[in-house]
């Protein structure tokens, strides 16, 4: 199950509570890390770092402020978080974006598509399940227009 991390976006490294950065993948994601993109998802839209950290504090996890700053650094490094700068520096979860696939069979024509309740439903396997960096590739295959019609 183990391998070298995703060449397009390096994740942030989960190694546990007593995480440390790997060269090769980045800052660890610890379980105060995983709980500031948690809470900015929950947030849904724009957030100071200040507005962030006050509703962590509120839900009663217990973050540093300079944690807050470091982690959403490394978010938008890995294109996580969506910044915005203006008066006030603001942040907001980005879904990854993924593009699928459907392959002809007879000709190997293909068609990008996008699901988004194909996306929703795989990051919620990560959680129900205790997994954490879940990826997925998604195999859709078919005959084409023009392929039927040669038939």
């Amino acid at each position: 199950m183990s391998g070298p991390p995703d060449a397009e976006r390096p994740a942030l490294a989960a190694t546990g509570d007593r995480a440390e950065a790997n060269p090769r993948t980045g800052p660890a994601l610890t379980t105060r890390r995983a709980s500031v993109l948690a809470e900015l998802r929950r947030l849904g839209g724009f957030a100071s770092v200040q507005q962030l950290h006050a509703a962590l504090q509120a839900r009663g996890v217990r973050v540093g402020l300079s944690t807050v700053y470091r982690t959403l650094a490394a978010a938008e490094t890995e294109e996580l978080v969506e910044a915005v700068r203006g008066t006030a520096r603001l942040y907001r979860y980005q879904p990854p974006h993924h593009v699928h696939h459907l392959r002809c069979t007879v000709c190997g024509g293909s068609v990008p598509f996008v699901s988004p309740v194909l996306e929703e439903w795989i990051e919620g396997l990560g959680p129900r399940y205790g997994f954490v960096h879940v990826r997925h590739g998604v195999s859709a295959t078919g005959v084409c227009p023009e392929c039927v019609g040669d038939g």
